[in-house]
């Protein structure tokens, strides 16, 4: 075997969005990967036979980035690129057949509960509502792109960009319907934005997100409801508000209550103890006439002592009225934590699903170090821990036939399909776990055993303050000799809300290939350890600090690292935390900082954060320009202390930790500190999500510029001293 290649990075093959067939035969999932020599990604679903133990045959469908199945598994719909934009695609048989032909092509779709069509969401501009179903060709659509380019965007509300979006242009995302026969209805053309559709199980409904408000409240998305017309029917029907809620989770699909089905099919085996008044009161309300009868789950933040969780809440749709879903407390603590330290790339599933009948909700979790998937049972009100010690679930399918299919990462190796068979019964959490049947469907990846790949390896430390543990890893780096110490990089996650996942990243393992040991760990201030772990203001105080210093020193106790060549590192939070450990501490002979975010009180009106992100109150610009200000959180003002050699990378389409962050960083570097080694790396047109979701050339220089520059200082030091 041989050592990690930078050339390697363009061989990772990722997979995406899978989707189980209703009778459990079959799968779909997308596989993407570099294409263009690193100038972008290709796409394609693949379809995979299911037997009994495992996949039995797969087939490529086609060039797109997203497949589902119809309700009753009959076809399969395609998001697939024409003319510079996607349509949906419907697979019959063996040929696709192109179902819509929408201006600007088609961003989201869900089918209608019974097969007879698609709902959809897409761009228009408020003029264009007449010829929405006027599909352009190539040469049209670049006449179009031409004139788009040489008008002004006029900028009249307080949220105008944001990142991996840029400048909003002036287009609002509208619903729609479209039959099997090609018939398309717009739903809606409110001027505001509307996402994620969802159509009820018996049909005659679709709820999705609406941005009704302005101002501060431009992304604070509500619930919304329509009655979905009969093809004879008016193309447009009225909308109606459901909720007033200030903190849904956008980001996670709406999700139809189950049980709400089993009521109309009657009792469910096993609940005669449920009072007849309340069911017939349920049956009732899903029964009348005109009605949008029923509810929805939503992911929400939930006000704990400690800040915000993520939880899901039942809403009626008839009063907006909310109740959560779960009855006693999460053992994991919330649903769909941010995870990072992962390769990962295409659209991502909701992070939770029923059971057919309604009974259990299985979801994912980041917990200890690990995502990993739970049910909660809902009629015992019990929930346990399915799969994913050491591991990480990234995303999971709708149950159908006591299966589902997900993705599973490992610290060895990149995500691949799996297929779960669910347990009878669901033990609780104080008894023996009851592991989920599972066997992987695809070994995609399986290239990465030419090349020798470090494993990481867990550990946990005392905190210094004694009032937590700190969970983390190392990676030795390649050709370790016994008794040998070699150079070591921190690596700091951004967020700081979020957390590291055992699971496998290019560019620690290249860094290890390159003779350096990497060290991570979740300070306090991530999530994933409990609410307590998060209080207050910990990440930006000393705890966090104090924490990332200590458990550097715990794995350096393990004696293969020498600390007078340590470096440390880290974007966005990371980037913020780099630049405060160098201009606070001599620890470090090199740093590297990514998306830098060095000057809160510029970053006010230049980026997005205070719109994506909040504390007590999301939606307060009083407290994002006082945390913006505060000169606690600028370490701009501590430069004269760094004296660290310093490697500043940065994208210019950075809507997050804007770009002028890094300049003047850059800047204060050169006029205040000449003698110090610095270098400023741009990368033209990359967003905040570079080193995730940017061009795969732009994500392997990056790594390179990292490593040369650890190399180069860190490994130089011991040559020099030799």
């Amino acid at each position: 075997m041989q050592s990690l290649t930078i050339e390697a990075m363009d061989r990772l093959i990722y997979l995406s969005a899978p989707d189980l067939k209703c009778d459990g035969s079959e799968a779909v999932y997308t596989l993407t990967k570099a294409a263009d020599g690193g100038a972008g990604f290709a796409s394609e679903v693949r379809r995979m036979m299911l037997g009994e133990e495992g996949a039995a045959v797969t087939q490529a469908l086609s060039d797109s980035e997203l497949a589902k199945y119809a309700p009753d598994g009959s076809q399969i719909a395609c998001l697939r690129e024409k003319n510079g934009v996607n349509q949906i695609w419907l697979w019959e048989g063996d040929e696709p057949r192109q179902l819509t032909r929408l201006r600007h092509g088609v961003s989201d779709f869900a089918w209608l509960s019974d097969g007879r069509g698609v709902i959809w969401e897409a761009p228009l501009w408020p003029e264009e509502a007449a010829c929405a179903f006027e599909e352009m060709t190539a040469d049209e659509r670049t006449a179009w792109k031409r004139r788009r380019a040489q008008e002004p965007i006029v900028v009249e509300e307080l949220i105008y960009k944001l990142d991996e979006v840029g400048l909003f242009d002036g287009s609002v995302h509208q619903l729609g319907v479209t039959w099997l026969d090609g018939t398309s209805r717009l739903l809606t053309r409110e001027p505001y934005e509307h996402r994620r559709p969802v159509a009820s199980p018996d049909g005659k409904t679709v709820v999705y997100y609406g941005y009704p408000d302005g101002s501060v409240h431009r992304l604070r998305a509500q619930i919304f409801a329509l009655e979905l017309p009969e093809r004879g029917e008016p193309a447009h029907t009225a909308e109606r508000r459901v909720t007033h809620e200030d903190y849904l989770v956008d980001s996670v699909p709406l999700l139809f209550d189950a049980g709400d089905v089993a009521l109309t099919k009657g009792f469910p085996e096993g609940v005669a103890s449920v009072d007849v008044a309340s069911v017939d009161a349920a049956r009732a309300e899903l029964a009348t006439p005109n009605k949008s009868g029923g509810h929805v789950i939503a992911l929400t933040y939930i006000k704990k002592e400690n800040g915000f969780v993520q939880l899901p809440q039942r809403f009626d749709l008839q009063t907006g009225k909310c109740e959560p879903l779960f009855a006693e407390e999460c053992p994991c603590e919330e649903i769909n934590n941010m995870v990072v330290g992962r390769n990962a790339y295409g659209r991502e599933n909701a992070p939770y699903t029923f059971s057919e009948d309604g009974k259990q909700f299985y979801f994912t979790s980041l917990w200890q170090g690990s995502q990993r998937l739970y049910c909660y049972d809902r009629e015992t009100q019990a929930f346990s821990c399915l799969a994913g010690e050491n591991a990480s679930i990234q995303a999971i399918s709708s149950a159908h036939n006591g299966r589902l299919v997900y993705l599973k990462g490992t610290p060895a190796r990149l995500a691949e399909l799996y297929a779960g068979f669910l347990p009878e019964r669901v033990r609780t959490m104080d008894q023996p776990a009851e592991i989920l049947r599972e066997s992987r469907l695809t070994d995609e990846n399986a290239w990465l055993a030419e090349y020798r790949v470090p494993q990481a390896v867990p550990v946990t430390v005392p905190s210094a303050d004694g009032k937590a543990t700190i969970h983390g890893w190392y990676i030795k780096p390649d050709g370790l000799q016994e008794g040998e110490k070699v150079p070591a990089v921190l690596d700091i996650h951004g967020g700081p809300d979020c957390g590291y996942s055992s699971n496998f990243w290019f560019e620690f393992a290249y860094l290890a290939a390159r003779g350096l040991a990497v060290v991570y760990c979740d300070p306090r201030g991530s999530v994933g350890y409990g609410s307590a772990y998060r209080a207050g203001d910990c990440a930006y105080g000393p705890e966090a600090q104090d924490d990332l210093l200590a458990f550097l020193d715990a794995v350096a106790e393990l004696g293969f690292i020498d600390r007078e060549r340590c470096g440390v590192t880290g974007g966005s939070y990371g980037g913020y935390m780099t630049n405060r450990l160098i201009s606070t501490t001599d620890r470090f002979a090199a740093a590297v900082t990514q998306r830098n975010l060095c000057n809160l009180s510029t970053s006010y009106g230049t980026g997005d954060m205070g719109f994506v992100t909040g504390k007590e109150d999301f939606t307060s610009m009083a407290r994002m320009l006082k945390e913006r200000v505060s000169a606690r959180a600028t370490t701009l003002r501590l430069v004269d202390r760094i004296r660290t050699p310093l490697l500043i990378l940065h994208g210019t389409a950075d809507y997050r930790c804007s770009f002028e962050q890094g300049e003047q960083l850059f800047i204060a570097m050169k006029e205040r500190n000449p003698e110090v080694p610095v270098r400023f790396v741009a990368f033209p047109g990359e967003n905040h999500g570079l080193t995730r979701t940017g061009r795969p050339a732009a994500q392997r220089a990056h790594l390179k510029e990292m490593a040369d520059w650890f190399a180069a200082y860190l490994q130089r030091k011991k040559e020099a001293g030799e």
